[in-house]
């Protein structure tokens, strides 16, 4: 085996192992709101690793993203999100507790506006 194959072998290898080892990064979820649902309703996060969840305002007035309680890295136990139509909130935490967490908009006349975050193990 030639000295340009080991090199081209180990290269492969090193390339392998670095993105094997990367699985401690940030996880970025987005989600959409319209008149007057979020899509998708149900999104699934690991307890424990840094996430960035973007809520990105589709629909055509005022929307927010709130969950409460949840216990998250920030000493915080709520997330709000707010957008204006066609503009975008987004918040990194880390969730400390597993379980299911009500997502909704509390602005008068979007009750049906709901979702489901849930933290797993």
């Amino acid at each position: 085996m030639s000295y340009r194959n080991l090199t081209i072998y180990f290269l492969v290898g090193m390339v392998f192992m670095i993105v094997g080892c990367s699985n401690e990064m940030e996880t970025s979820i987005e989600v959409e709101g319209r008149d007057f649902e979020y899509i998708p309703e149900e999104i699934t996060i690991p307890k424990g690793e840094e996430i960035t969840l973007t809520f990105n305002n589709r629909g055509n007035v005022f929307h927010n993203l709130i969950i409460e309680p949840i216990d998250i890295s920030n000493g915080e136990n709520e997330i709000r999100l707010e957008a204006n139509p066609n503009q975008e909130d987004s918040i990194t935490f880390i969730a400390n507790k597993a379980g299911k967490y009500e997502m909704f908009c509390d602005e008068e006349g979007h009750e049906e506006m709901v979702g489901t975050l849930i933290v797993e193990e």
